[in-house]
């Protein structure tokens, strides 16, 4: 290709040269020539440039058509990705007691655990949004919400992401499921909730299964995009109603009636318990906001799941700015082996929260030690 723009420039040349050459021909010879080799030039210059150009445009049309596929393969993927609320799909693994999903984890095939960022967008392209969530950040592809091992999804951190993390290596760690949609459309689904907890911000749903094991599905709602709509929907499986008293509790018709005080010791539990946790929410404030702060430790045993995660929101290094509003204990149940599950509403803020939010957690405590051996966010949304 090289030789052939080099002949066809000699040949400009020597058409310039020839027509500076024409001195001794007439004025309107002149005139003429020179009209046809302009001409010929802008022929010879257009050829020129098809030659150089024409391959080039040849690649760039087949980079964007490569480009093109990829898009459509990913767009025609994401069906992969939705799951009606409605279908036995979801409601098995929310309404009843069995498929009993590990883990609170939504069951499907198209995003699982150990998948990394690159290898979930090379197939369904990038995420829809992201929604800060306590230490972490879930993205959210169709009806998913994808925890990642690094907290929070790789991008350009204009939003809940982080623009450092590498996505090869960036692995998921839970899927939860998603409902995107308003709380009239859940309720037509599903019908009215029955909510056991007078306060909290989730729809619970709730009942016992076939087998005798006892079900609580909470929906809670979120700030997304779109407005407010029924976010993450998580079910946990009892094997007795946790609303109801446990058998170690008092039994007010066995107390004498003279010894009042006894009436009131679950009371009392409740108010220390709550102490308890606002004393460690407390700690675990200044934990985040500096390095010699290690009193947290008190109340986390060393070795267990709420020890290890607190241990990595730290080394994350996004809850600098720390601080703590309001604790307030929402239910108190024995779970008759020596620990007591802590349902709780905190607001809190930090320097990556954009303002105050409000959390609902249930916290595993040991009723002895008062060490919180493990805890789970059920919701987190802006205050």
């Amino acid at each position: 290709m090289k030789k052939i723009n080099i002949y066809l420039l000699s040949v400009v040349i020597l058409l310039l040269a020839a027509c500076g050459n024409s001195e001794e021909s007439s004025t309107e010879e002149a005139t003429t020539t020179e009209s046809e080799d302009n001409s010929e030039i802008t022929k010879l210059e257009e050829e020129m440039e098809n030659s150089n150009n024409g391959p080039e445009d040849d690649e760039t049309t087949e980079d964007q058509g490569e480009r093109d596929n990829q898009n459509s393969n990913s767009e025609s993927n994401r069906s992969e990705l939705v799951f009606d609320i409605t279908s036995p799909e979801v409601i098995s693994q929310f309404i009843g007691t069995e498929n009993k999903n590990k883990d609170g984890y939504f069951e499907q095939n198209a995003i699982t655990v150990g998948m990394s960022q690159t290898e979930i967008e090379e197939k369904y392209g990038a995420y829809d949004f992201t929604l800060q969530a306590g230490g972490s950040a879930p993205a959210f592809y169709g009806n998913l919400a994808v925890i990642y091992s690094g907290f929070y999804p790789y991008g350009d951190g204009d939003d809940a992401s982080d623009s450092s993390i590498n996505p090869d290596e960036n692995y998921v760690e839970a899927v939860y499921y998603y409902a995107g949609i308003t709380e009239n459309e859940l309720i037509e689904a599903w019908g009215e909730p029955e909510d056991a907890r007078t306060t909290g911000p989730a729809h619970i749903y709730q009942g016992e299964g076939d087998d005798g094991n006892y079900y609580v599905t909470l929906a809670g709602s979120s700030i997304t995009p779109d407005g407010e709509l029924i976010s993450i929907i998580q079910r946990n499986i009892y094997e007795e109603n946790p609303n109801e008293p446990s058998q170690s509790a008092v039994n007010e018709d066995d107390l004498p009636t003279t010894d009042d005080s006894a009436l009131n010791a679950e009371i009392k539990d409740e108010a220390d318990y709550e102490f308890l946790l606002t004393e460690y929410l407390n700690r675990l404030t200044a934990h985040y906001n500096t390095n010699e702060y290690d009193d947290v430790y008190y109340y986390l045993r060393r070795g267990s799941p709420a020890y290890d995660k607190i241990a990595n929101y730290k080394a994350s290094g996004h809850l600098t700015g720390h601080e703590t509003y309001e604790v307030e204990l929402v239910s108190m149940t024995d779970l008759g082996d020596g620990t007591v599950m802590l349902n709780a509403n905190r607001v809190y803020s930090h320097d990556n929260s954009n303002g105050q939010r409000i959390t609902n957690v249930d916290y595993i405590m040991n009723a002895e030690t008062h060490e919180i051996i493990d805890f789970e966010v059920l919701l987190d949304e802006e205050y």
